[in-house]
């Protein structure tokens, strides 16, 4: 039995420099040559190399990446206050058409983390005739996953969309009604 878990152990210890040797290969702050490595997981290593706040250019292309992963993880580090709102929360608008689920749900974080400067791209999102963006444009408006505070809002930004998740609660798709009464339901609470 002793002589198991020493082989076990020994086994883990391998695999994990193993891993290691992946993380020692991408610089830190990463680089835009390991962000478009033909190797997935070296691209997840080098956005995740990055740290919150990259280069947004680079994040902004791995939203387009091939593997569902490493777009997901570009959402994440999109998200949040800092420079490039604006352009940020323009490309994660888009990202929230992405065919995977996990991707248009941490899309939708990020543009809720970015406050005010993402407001215009949502507004605009709440028309558009993608039943995936309307959803997601409403879920971002409302506070997922804020954990301890609310979404900033920009000046006006409740006039202007209370009437518009007003109508999306008599949207033909569900989740869309769905996102649009939780929203509203967050603004009910804020005004309190």
């Amino acid at each position: 039995m002793l002589g198991r878990r020493i082989f076990l152990a020994l086994v883990l210890i391998l695999v994990g420099a193993g891993f290691g040797a992946v993380i020692v290969n991408v610089p830190r702050g990463g680089s835009a040559a390991s962000v478009r490595d033909e190797n997935p997981a070296v691209r997840a290593t080098a956005i995740r190399a990055m740290g919150w706040y990259g280069d947004a250019n680079l994040l902004i292309e791995a939203l387009r990446d091939e593997n569902a992963d490493v777009r997901l993880l570009a959402a994440q580090h999109l998200g949040g206050e800092g420079p490039q709102g604006e352009r940020r929360a323009a490309a994660l608008v888009d990202a929230l058409k992405d065919p995977h689920a996990g991707v248009r749900r941490v899309a939708a974080e990020s543009l809720c983390s970015i406050g005010s400067e993402s407001a215009p791209a949502l507004i605009k999102a709440l028309t558009d005739p993608d039943p995936r963006m309307r959803a997601g444009a409403a879920l971002s408006l409302g506070d997922v996953g804020m954990d301890r505070e609310s979404r900033q809002r920009a000046p006006n930004e409740v006039q202007t969309i209370t009437p518009l998740l007003n109508k999306l609660l008599d949207d033909e798709d569900a989740e869309v009604r769905r996102n649009a009464a939780g929203a509203l339901e967050v603004l009910i609470r804020e005004a309190r």
